[in-house]
Order: C-alpha cells, then sequence, then structure tokens
C-alpha cells in the first residue's frame, strides 16, 4: 500500500483496520498507549486510564512532527543549563545493549509551555529537550530515520531512572481502551 493510502487509513481511526495493520502495541508506561504502524507512523492514546510514571524532560533519536487528531496536549520545551539541580543520561531500555550511564551534571530552563489542540502540530528536533502531558489525547507521530544511537533523558537529583518501557499492560485492555478513545 503506498505511503498516501497508509496516511489516509491511520488518520480514519478505524480500529479493524488498525488492528490488521499495526506492527507492535504496548503501553509506553509515560501515560500513553503506542501503536507502532510502521517505522514511520505511530498513533499514540493518551489516557488517564493507566498508571503512568512522570514523564522526564528528554529529547529522542530522530525529528517528528505530531498531529493532534483527538483531545489536547501540553508540550513543554527545556534548555539544559550549566548548574546541579539536574543530571542527564543517556538512555536506553534494550536490555541487550551496553550504554553510557554517565552522569553528567546540568539545570534546565523552562523556554515555551504550549497547549496544541485537535487538528493543531507541531514540529520537534532530535536533539531538542521537552516533555509532554494529556490526560486525553490521540496524536500522530510521523518520524524522520535516526540521528543518534540514544535519546538522553534529565532527571531530577533525586529522580531513579525509570524505563517507560518497564510497565506492562495486556494488549486486549489496551485495545479495549483505545476503541474507547476512538469512539467517544
Amino acid at each position: 500500500m503506498e505511503e498516501d493510502k497508509i496516511l489516509k487509513k491511520i488518520k480514519e481511526l478505524d480500529i479493524n483496520w488498525l488492528k490488521k495493520n499495526h506492527e507492535r502495541l504496548y503501553y509506553f508506561g509515560l501515560g500513553f498507549i503506542q501503536l507502532k504502524i510502521n517505522n514511520k507512523y505511530r498513533l499514540h492514546f493518551y489516557t488517564d486510564k493507566l498508571k503512568s510514571n512522570t514523564e522526564s524532560i528528554h529529547n529522542h533519536r530522530y525529528d517528528f512532527k505530531s498531529i493532534i487528531l483527538k483531545g489536547e496536549l501540553n508540550n513543554k520545551l527545556y534548555n539544559m543549563v550549566e548548574g546541579t539541580t539536574h543530571y542527564r543520561i543517556n538512555e536506553s531500555c534494550n536490555e541487550s545493549k551496553s550504554i553510557n550511564i554517565e552522569q553528567i551534571e546540568c539545570s534546565i530552563k523552562l523556554m515555551k509551555d504550549i497547549t496544541y489542540n485537535q487538528g493543531q502540530s507541531y514540529f520537534m528536533e532530535y536533539n531538542k529537550f521537552h516533555k509532554v502531558y494529556s490526560n486525553y489525547a490521540i496524536t500522530l507521530l510521523e518520524r524522520s530515520d535516526y540521528k543518534q544511537e540514544e535519546a538522553q533523558v534529565i532527571y531530577k537529583n533525586d529522580e531513579k531512572i525509570n524505563c517507560p518501557f518497564s510497565l506492562k499492560v495486556d494488549s486486549n485492555k489496551l485495545w479495549n481502551i483505545i476503541e474507547e478513545m476512538i469512539n467517544d
């Protein structure tokens, strides 16, 4: 199926098509369910129906565009600055991959605090730090190729390192939540 047709089908939020045409479904542990369609597209379902870890400030391994299909999403953008209130690490939740987890002292500065509503979109460069929050949103993420090996995460000094994939949720429960959100 050519890319334009795939994108059109994703935006229709047809539950039957999504169930048949995805690569992976899992709870991300930061308040959203991720439905990976392919290497380029993902749907994120932000919900307060699942236990959520507090999202840490982070960047990504790739650039991406996010379109809010339903609900609203808050995006806070940060700069890393000199200081000692936080620490930055490279992060990978892949247990078979060894990474350098050296902690780099830093502080942070909030640069922007933006709320996006249904129909709006935003673009994030891979090396920009942010965190997002929503009680209810469906977003379509379109990502680029990888630009770096690991993402970086910034934690408060008293905050423990927490892999967002560590919370496992049964796929039937995830599909039920997705279907409720689509039909809402």
